[in-house]
């Protein structure tokens, strides 16, 4: 297999595997030290955004393809919403990172560069 091509998919399943250790165990912890209240939907520490936004700054934008089918699938799977809520949510989610990987090129002149140069 091309060697970029089994890069993405080794990402993409270690991304769905992070999403699935954030809402089948992390999730499950902070509920059990926070109860139930007013803000039993808050991660104090959502792993998986912080790993797509690693990834989206350090291979560019190929990533996203990788990205939106594991956000869809997380947000059908795990958190059970509509596949119509999971799929606005997943466009949304990874619009936000393509934006992000614009904002970070916008001083350099190129919004629209594959990837973020760090020096």
């Amino acid at each position: 297999m091309h060697k970029p091509l089994t890069l993405h998919i080794s990402l993409a399943g270690l991304l769905l595997a992070v999403f699935a250790f954030q809402f089948e165990v992390l999730q499950s912890i902070e509920k059990a030290l926070l109860g139930k209240g007013q803000i039993h939907f808050v991660d104090w520490l959502f792993l998986p955004h912080g790993l797509k936004v690693i990834f989206v700054v350090l291979l560019g934008a190929s990533v996203l393809w990788g990205v939106f089918p594991v956000q869809l699938a997380a947000m059908w799977f795990f958190l059970g919403t509509s596949f119509e809520t999971a799929l606005v949510y997943a466009i949304v989610a990874t619009g936000g990172l393509w934006v992000s990987l614009a904002l970070l090129n916008f001083p350099r002149g190129k919004i629209f560069e594959q990837r973020v140069r760090l020096w």
